[in-house]
């Protein structure tokens, strides 16, 4: 049986991914952080990666926000502040906000994106 995720993102079972929008409609080029050979790695040398990288992070993590206020954007950062949550709604999360990631990673807005969901 195939897993829940998002077209495109990886599986949500991670600390944090970094995403590139392709401009097309769509994502690619994802990768979690552990296949990115950082999953040891401290938030900073993440922020660093994916901003060396033109990526946005997606993350659960609050500390990014703090790195965002402290060094600026890039890297976009997508906080997703939703306590446990089932890898199926965290997808459902990303796929209902699509329009909504994809509008934000494309124009010079806000520097933090924050999706919200109770469980």
């Amino acid at each position: 049986m195939k897993k829940p995720g998002v077209p495109g993102l990886p599986s949500m079972k991670m600390e944090e991914c970094a995403v590139r929008y392709n401009g097309e409609g769509s994502f690619s080029n994802c990768q979690q952080v552990r296949f990115a050979g950082l999953e040891n790695a401290s938030d900073f040398q993440i922020f660093q990666f994916a901003r060396a990288n033109n990526f946005a992070v997606v993350t659960f993590d609050s500390d990014f926000i703090d790195l965002n206020a402290m060094y600026g954007s890039p890297p976009k950062v997508v906080y997703l502040n939703t306590g446990n949550l089932t890898t199926k709604n965290i997808s459902d999360l990303l796929l209902d906000n699509s329009p909504k990631i994809i509008h934000y990673l494309e124009f010079d807005s806000d520097d933090i994106l924050e999706l919200i969901k109770a469980p």
